[in-house]
């Protein structure tokens, strides 16, 4: 009977009672939260003392969300990013006496020296018996790496005094076998790598190639030589097979072929080349309208911007396939650099027809704009 002498004033409703001064408090607290919603961080000037709200339980359930692909490179790549270490895809846009410009994914361009060819070459053009015309065709892929980062310097304009116009110096790039495929051991080397390789002799049934590694050299066999090759020239194959620990048979066709299945399986960031290409698996549902997320191979997980997908699919990329075939552009040794290109003209590595015209367009056009910007300047 004691239990009944106390009496329990219950809240009608059903609901906690709550003390007025804290129900001012809880409510100065969501409607701070409301204005703040349009700041940065979602953060008021005034900051009050600190309680734990329900809303910070959601962060790492979006996290969760975006589980594979908060590490994803998406960002757009230009010329200071091109520091010593990252490898490209270049596509061969002019060709000077003692250089060629090359030029990559977003417009970035590079400059590869005759002296950053490979030994053979340079040995070769000292005695006059080669030259970069005769090397090097207008719309040609080419891999690279590069070795010295873009600068600029100031330059002194004439007719005025103190005033001054600063210049932009392109990155300079190697396709030195030895030195884009020094990080490669043989234990990396799978069919549909692409590999950069010079021919050092002409055989019966071929053509022996330096792939840059001391053990191992490439044999390119006449019937998978999509043009005749000459001695000292540089050219983008991929690997067919693997004959014997010490030679690798590769293949000029490279778009026919994609990385196979077994180097999928294992994939690593590391492990690949600029100009490989791989059959991608795309998200089902696109989670952004700037591109496509997707599936190399183990977890590895890549973007493809709404720019270098084919233009059949940059109207509505929730058209895409279940596979998408890509190419590699853009990848660095160690960090999560990597730009993917599905467009068919890209793709299609090989084949210089498929931009040899367009490029020589686009370099008319930039030479008529730089020529009316320099008239526009002086």
């Amino acid at each position: 009977m004691g239990a009944l002498e106390h009496e329990i004033d219950f809240p009608r409703g059903g609901a906690t009672a709550v003390p007025p001064h804290q129900k001012d408090s809880s409510h100065s607290s969501k409607h701070k939260f409301g204005k703040a919603g349009n700041q940065l961080f979602g953060v008021d000037k005034k900051r009050g003392t600190k309680r734990k709200e329900p809303v910070t339980a959601e962060i790492p359930a979006k996290k969760r969300k975006r589980d594979g692909k908060e590490m994803v490179w998406t960002k757009a790549v230009t010329q200071k990013l091109l520091t010593d270490g990252v490898m490209g895809l270049g596509v061969v846009t002019e060709i000077y006496a003692d250089y060629v410009l090359l030029e990559t994914a977003y417009s970035c361009r590079v400059k590869l020296l005759a002296t950053q060819i490979s030994k053979k070459f340079t040995d070769l053009l000292k005695s006059e018996k080669v030259s970069l015309d005769s090397t090097f065709v207008v719309g040609q892929m080419v891999p690279f790496r590069v070795i010295e980062r873009s600068s600029q310097t100031i330059e002194k304009k004439r007719g005025s005094a103190g005033m001054k116009k600063a210049s932009e110096v392109l990155p300079l790039v190697t396709c030195d076998p030895s030195k884009l495929n020094a990080h490669l051991i043989p234990l990396t080397l799978m069919p549909g790598l692409v590999l950069h390789a010079v021919v050092i002799s002409q055989e019966e049934k071929g053509a022996v190639m330096d792939i840059g590694m001391q053990s191992m050299q490439a044999f390119l066999p006449t019937e998978k030589q999509q043009r005749p090759v000459e001695v000292g020239q540089p050219v983008i194959v991929g690997i067919d097979s693997l004959k014997t620990s010490r030679v690798v048979v590769v293949t000029s066709y490279v778009e026919q072929s994609s990385l196979c299945l077994e180097a999928c399986e294992s994939l690593m960031l590391n492990h690949l080349m600029p100009g490989t290409i791989i059959e991608c698996v795309p998200d089902p549902q696109p989670s952004v309208s700037a591109g496509v997320y997707v599936t190399l191979g183990n977890g590895v997980r890549g973007f493809v911007a709404k720019s270098h997908l084919p233009p059949r699919l940059r109207c509505d990329i929730t058209k895409v396939g279940k596979t998408l075939r890509c190419v590699v552009m853009f990848c660095q040794q160690n960090t999560p650099l990597l730009v993917l290109s599905a467009h068919p003209d890209i793709v299609a590595i090989s084949k210089l027809e498929k931009r040899s015209s367009f490029m020589y367009r686009a370099v008319l056009c930039y030479k008529r704009i730089e020529k009316l910007l320099t008239q526009i300047s002086s």
